[in-house]
């Protein structure tokens, strides 16, 4: 699978969707997750990123990678701003691996200046893994990015040992929950105080809180009762093409799309 993604990323096999996240309460889009997919020929078919990205987090592939991805997101948000499509800002998911690599911000910085992208358009989404493995690095490296300009979030808060004491240093935007509290939230106390406690923190802190893998009204209702920010999942939109995403909004119909009160 390792030769076959080298060759995939050589070939330009890998492609971006683009899933939306909205604001809970005014209900408009103010964002998307750009995900990465793999289409290969070598090995007859989809390759699911739970298989190819860990597999390239553990090789010299990883930065490869990273860049390969931030590239086609950079040039896809030139397109839409060329073609008059109004994306609010675009969330990436960057390896703990390739964040500190020495180079990582001169290499964001260049593709910023050669497709004319704003740091203000982009969003880089970062797990707790970055935090724990490195929090010194980590806090240099994301200090220096906040100051350029760019967002950063927290992806998939609680799913490994959170740490909450790096919260409170660490210059982050977003906070986005974990599935794994969402999918049984309107059958578990305890999920449910977990988000109680998170909104709290969030609003004293002062970032903002996404609740992704959303895909139920019941879900919704509790969300929206408990003050959560922002929202991604199936019950709204799944992740769609750049075009699908394009002729959408120019039809208005994910910024109109109505909420369940």
């Amino acid at each position: 699978m390792l030769s076959a993604l080298r060759n995939g990323l050589r070939k330009n096999e890998l492609f971006m969707l683009y899933q939306p996240q909205y604001n809970i309460q005014s209900e408009e889009l103010v964002s998307v997750e750009a995900l990465v997919r793999w289409q290969s020929k070598e090995l007859g078919g989809m390759i699911s990123p739970g298989d190819f990205i860990p597999l390239a987090e553990e090789s010299d592939l990883v930065a490869l990678l990273g860049y390969h991805i931030l590239e086609q997101v950079f040039q896809q948000i030139s397109h839409w701003l060329n073609d008059g499509v109004y994306i609010p800002k675009v969330a990436i998911n960057i390896s703990p691996r390739h964040l500190i690599q020495p180079d990582f911000i001169e290499n964001l910085q260049h593709l910023a200046n050669k497709y004319q992208i704003d740091a203000q358009q982009v969003e880089l989404e970062i797990t707790e893994t970055s935090l724990l493995d490195n929090p010194e690095l980590a806090l240099s490296v994301l200090t220096r990015l906040k100051a350029l300009g760019f967002s950063l979030a927290i992806d998939d808060f609680g799913s490994g040992y959170s740490s909450f004491q790096y919260l409170k240093v660490m210059p982050i935007n977003k906070l986005k929950i974990d599935r794994m509290f969402i999918s049984e939230l309107e059958h578990s106390k305890s999920d449910q105080a977990i988000i109680q406690s998170l909104v709290a923190i969030a609003q004293n802190l002062g970032f903002s809180l996404l609740a992704e893998g959303v895909e139920t009204l019941g879900q919704l209702a509790i969300l929206k009762r408990e003050q959560v920010d922002l929202v991604q999942g199936f019950l709204y939109a799944k992740p769609l093409s750049a075009k699908d995403l394009a002729d959408e909004t120019k039809d208005s119909e994910l910024s109109d799309r109505a909420f369940i009160s």
